[in-house]
């Protein structure tokens, strides 16, 4: 059993079709080792508990700024 294998029958469990992509034989057969069995609904709920304490800890996302318009703009003219 591996990550993704573990990742994809999650996605089942939840009621929705996932659609991996597969680059390779080795990741194709992979996908096979998902078929045949699934979680039970206590893995599940382990899982969707790990997902709500990752996201209770998840840092802030760092603001994005465009190269031209952001901060460089106030450093550096540009002539507009």
């Amino acid at each position: 059993m591996t990550t993704a294998q573990v990742a994809i029958n999650y996605v089942v469990a939840k009621g929705a079709v996932p659609v991996p992509g597969i680059n390779t034989a080795k990741e194709a057969e992979e996908l096979l080792g998902c078929i045949g069995w699934g979680l039970t609904d206590e893995e599940v709920a382990i899982l969707d508990n790990a997902c709500d304490a990752a996201e209770r800890y998840r840092p802030p996302t760092p603001k994005k700024t465009n190269f031209l318009f952001g901060a460089r703009r106030n450093r550096v003219n540009l002539g507009f």
